[in-house]
């Protein structure tokens, strides 16, 4: 959950098979697909899928400035 983010991370959809789990989070710009294997409280992720959204900015004269990304952590 160390990945930058334009805002925290929260938890938006979560799937199971038996020692594998998926869950996708959300900052409201941008998504991370996580793909994590263990067994009760021991889990180490295997893959992430970060997928960035444009959070621009209007500067006012026509041209656009991408929103700097920011640590923010994670929601519980």
């Amino acid at each position: 959950m160390a990945r930058k983010g334009y805002a925290v991370w929260k938890p938006e959809q979560t799937s199971q098979k038996v020692f594998m789990s998926r869950i996708v989070f959300s900052d409201g710009f941008s998504g991370l697909d996580c793909r994590a294997m263990g067994v009760g409280p021991f889990w180490m992720v295997r893959k992430s899928l970060l997928n960035w959204r444009v959070c621009d900015k209007d500067l006012g004269n026509g041209k656009m400035m991408v929103c700097p990304e920011e640590y923010f952590g994670v929601s519980p």
